[in-house]
Formats: C-alpha cells, structure tokens, sequence
C-alpha cells in the first residue's frame, strides 16, 4: 500500500473507531495480531482490551465525544497523527467525578502497518492537560513511565 493508503487507513481509525466508536471497522483496518500501547492503559493484554477500555473511559466521562484529525506525517510504513478530542465533562474520567467543563485533549499516535493494515499503534495523550482543565492534581509518575517506555520502542 502506498503511504497515502496508511494515511486514509489512519484518519479512518482515529475519525471512525474512536470518534463514532464504529467497532465494525477495525476488522478492516487492523491486523489480527495488532499491538497497541497507551499511556493511560499501559497493562491492557491486547489492542482490542486498550481499546475497549479507551473507549469505555471517553464514552462515559464525555458522552458528546467529537474527533478531529489535525495533521498526519508519514513514511514508509509508518503514520503518525496529530489528533485531539473535546467534549463534555459529564461523566467519571480517569478516576475524576464530573465538573461539566468542556475539555480538549491532544493525541499523538504512531501508526505501524503491515499488509496493508495497522499492525500497531502507541499512542500519546496529554494528560496533563486533562488535569488543568478539571482543576484536578494527580500522580503523573505512570505517565512519564509510560512516555518514556513508549520512546524507547
């Protein structure tokens, strides 16, 4: 596949997966054995279980979730996205009661393909920005683990 077919299949994760929550699509977009790292679901078995768990934190703490792709960079067989998400506080998200602020939070997600599929995905989000926005404090010492195991893959 071209890289501009790694860049479609990117957007469609990022625009479908995550941002209408379509599981039908990551049969087609994912391979069968796909990885996948996140800051926040570090222990997460497998790419599906990450996901699920992702998945399940923004539907209920944001239900008015909306997804924008702001840039993607490619090369070779990998795809990094720029991405951010922005919703309601309405619901519990990452262990912090609802304050009904709107958030906005930045990604950053390297996409690694193999046949034409996402083989993987590491995923960056800024968390600390999360904090600011609901005028909470937390221990951030998972995330600067998590920051520095993915910069080491």
């Amino acid at each position: 596949m071209s890289i501009e077919d790694n860049k479609l299949l990117a957007r469609r994760y990022i625009e479908e997966a995550v941002g209408r929550g379509d599981k039908s699509v990551l049969a087609d977009l994912m391979t069968a054995d796909a990885t996948s790292f996140h800051t926040r679901y570090q222990s997460a078995a497998s790419a599906e279980e990450g996901r699920i768990q992702a998945e399940k934190t923004l539907r209920t703490g944001l239900p008015d979730l909306q997804v924008a792709v702001d840039e993607l960079i490619a090369e070779a067989d990998r795809v990094v996205a720029l991405w951010h998400y922005t919703g309601t506080h309405l619901g519990e998200i990452w262990d912090v009661p609802a304050t009904g602020r709107r958030l906005k939070v930045d990604n950053i997600t390297l996409f690694r393909f193999r046949d034409g599929r996402i083989a993987h995905t590491t995923t960056l989000a800024d968390r600390m920005s999360v904090a600011v926005q609901i005028g909470s404090v937390g221990n951030y010492a998972p995330v600067i683990a998590a920051a520095a195991h993915a910069a080491s893959q």
